[in-house]
Formats: C-alpha cells, sequence, structure tokens
C-alpha cells in the first residue's frame, strides 16, 4: 500500500488541523497508508487521529523555532518508514519537510491569505517568503491551496502556477446536521430566555479574527434589538481575560455568553439563528461550512473563498466595517423564522453540493496517486 506522511505544524485547535483529522477519516479507507508528524506537540487531535489507527509522531519543538533534534528526528523517521508522498500543511512544516527530505515527492498546503499578511508576525512572513523561494526549486511537485481567491495572491508571491492546485475543504453532512431536539438543551444550559434571537462568533482570539469589530457590531445590534443574545467560543475568548473585557459594551454584558474552547460543535451549532465571521484574514473558513451544514445562515466579512462558500445563502459585508456588520445581523434577524430556518436550508444543500468531504479525499487520493 503507498505510504503518505503528513507533516503539521501542531495539532491543536485550528482549521488546518480539523480539516487534516476530518480527511485523514475519510481517506483511511481507500489504499493508503497514512502517519502524521506534528513539529510541536499531539494537541487535541493527536489522540483522535491515533484513534483512526494512524501513528502520529509529536517533534515538540518550540512553536515558531527549527531544532536540529527535531530535523534529524523527521529525517530518522523519512528514512525509516520510507514514505512515497509527504504532505506538509502551513509554511512552517512546508519549510521543515522540505530541508528535512530530498528524495520523496512533496505536496504542500497553503491556508492562509498572503493578502494581509502585514497583519501577521514578522517570523510568518518571512518563512511565507521563504517557502515562495523554495517551491521555485524541483520540490514540491504541488502545492494545494483550499481558497480559490488566494491563487493569484501565491502568484504574486512567487510561487509558481503550474504547481498550484486548488482543493477546498470538505465538510461531512452526517456529522455536521440540524439537530432541533438540541436546541433547547444548550439554549437552557446557556440560560436564554424562551424563544431569544442568537448569533454566534467561533474563532480563536487573535487580531485577524476581528473580535473588536465584532463588538462593536454588536452593541450597535443591541441598541436597537434589546432581546439579542451573543455567544463567543474559542481559546482566550473567556470572562476573565482582560482584552475581553474592554470589548463587551458596559450596559449589554448580561447579553454575552463567553465559554472559551469549545467541543462537539454540532451541538453549539444547534443552538444558533446565525453565525457571524468578523475576520480581517482567512483562507476557507471552515466555520462557515459547519454552521451551513448545519441548517445555521451566515453573516461573513468578504475575506478569502467567504463570499464563495455562503454564494446566496447569507450576508457579505467589508472586512472592518461594523456598522455594515450590524445592518447585516439586523436583516437576518429580521427574517421571520421560517424564512431564517429555509435559507439555513439553502445553507445545508449547498455545502452538500459544492464542499462534501467525500469530493474532497476523492480528490486528494487523485493527487497522491499522481505523484506515485
Amino acid at each position: 500500500m503507498p505510504k503518505v506522511l503528513h507533516v503539521i505544524t501542531g495539532l491543536g485547535l485550528g482549521g488546518a488541523e480539523t480539516a487534516l483529522y476530518r480527511l485523514l477519516g475519510k481517506l483511511s479507507e481507500t489504499d493508503f497508508t497514512f502517519r502524521v508528524v506534528s513539529l510541536t506537540d499531539e494537541g487535541v487531535y493527536g489522540e483522535r487521529i491515533a484513534a483512526l489507527g494512524i501513528p502520529v509522531t509529536a517533534l515538540h519543538m518550540p512553536r515558531g523555532r527549527l531544532t536540529w533534534r527535531g530535523l534529524r528526528h523527521l529525517h530518522r523517521i523519512l528514512r525509516e518508514w520510507q514514505p512515497d508522498v509527504v504532505h506538509s500543511w502551513m509554511y512552517h512544516a512546508n519549510l521543515v519537510a522540505w530541508l528535512a527530505d530530498s528524495r520523496r515527492a512533496q505536496i504542500w498546503g497553503l491556508r492562509q491569505s498572503p493578502r494581509d499578511a502585514k497583519r501577521l508576525k514578522f517570523t510568518t512572513r518571512t518563512v511565507m517568503r521563504l517557502n515562495a523561494l523554495a517551491a521555485r526549486s524541483e520540490r514540491p511537485q504541488r502545492v494545494v491551496v483550499n481558497a480559490a481567491a488566494t491563487l493569484n495572491d501565491y502568484v504574486r508571491m512567487g510561487f509558481p502556477r503550474h504547481k498550484l492546485d486548488y482543493i477546498p475543504n470538505g465538510f461531512s453532512t452526517d456529522v455536521f446536521r440540524p439537530m432541533p431536539g438540541v436546541r433547547s438543551q444548550v439554549r437552557k444550559k446557556l440560560g436564554l430566555p424562551e424563544g431569544a434571537p442568537l448569533l454566534g462568533l467561533f474563532a480563536r482570539l487573535h487580531p485577524i479574527k476581528g473580535h473588536d469589530i465584532f463588538f462593536a457590531a454588536a452593541e450597535k445590534v443591541l441598541s436597537v434589538r434589546g432581546d439579542v443574545h451573543f455567544l463567543l467560543c474559542g481559546p482566550g475568548i473567556t470572562a476573565d481575560n482582560p482584552q475581553v473585557q474592554a470589548w463587551l459594551p458596559a450596559a449589554h454584558k448580561n447579553s454575552f455568553r463567553l465559554q472559551g474552547p469549545c467541543t462537539k460543535m454540532p451541538r453549539w451549532y444547534a443552538a444558533l439563528d446565525g453565525l457571524v465571521l468578523a475576520s480581517f484574514l482567512e483562507g476557507f473558513p471552515n466555520v462557515l461550512g459547519e454552521a451551513m451544514a448545519c441548517g445555521v445562515p451566515c453573516v461573513s466579512t468578504d475575506v478569502g473563498d467567504a463570499a464563495r462558500i455562503i454564494g446566496e445563502t447569507g450576508f457579505i459585508v467589508p472586512p472592518g466595517d461594523q456598522d455594515a456588520l450590524a445592518d447585516a445581523m439586523l436583516r437576518l434577524l429580521a427574517l421571520p423564522p421560517e424564512a431564517r430556518q429555509a435559507l439555513g436550508m439553502q445553507a445545508r444543500q449547498r455545502i452538500a453540493r459544492e464542499f462534501s468531504l467525500e469530493t474532497v479525499a476523492q480528490q486528494y487520493a487523485a493527487l497522491y496517486r499522481s505523484l506515485l
């Protein structure tokens, strides 16, 4: 059986990590053998991937730093396991895989738009530029982007166009599905009034995620609709975080539920009347596909492939425009419940038609076979 080694920066909560886990769950049904190497630690997904019967090795490099010990460990895995294809995910892992191996077919994954790289750390921007330079060599043979909107951005950055492939993220509509019976359970747990409108923003605390814009827009919504509540999930989104406290509207603090990191995401989506994405920078936002598959309509800033994902089933606004974001949320909330539910079902059908996990897994399997 052909062997594919996946190399990823880490296995914590994140879009690339989630996409890898879901992809492996579907690819494990194919005629490939897989192994995963994390440059840092096992995170939350290491155990889950191992439960699929796929070995996971953590190199325990410090985040953002290359160590000689870690590089030697990866080189030893390559020599002993002898993969046919090395598939790396994200800039740091791409560079480490390129340095560690000069013999095997390589696929790189690019999952963050370079369009607004100034919002990223200097070290990350440097690694991005090094990726573009290294990509002009014989390896990697293919470079996969998960957002069609970023293809030309990567070409302008210096990546060879003939190496670039577009494969979107995929979603299981069996896992992410409407759960009407769960809706009232989660709302009761959150202490929400019966029938209260609930909008959610699920993202880690990071400047590119636009939480400041979201809170400002939410305050504008509450000035018009005082009955609305907001649910926020993600690392760093807790009531004891001073930054989050500074953003909370003083007169409406009870309108927000701050949950921190969340698991069992379909249950949280089930409680929502709409999902909001306020980011300044994205590639392919998983959160939109997940919510839509659960029958939840979305309001999103026009970043990455957001507009391509949502289509006609939600609302798109310019990044950084709190007034436009507030207006879109109010437009969604103004829909009668039946119309909002119908829009959510259209969103689910769009995900099943355009972004199914089965189709995406087939595309990756075909790419692996093309390099054997």
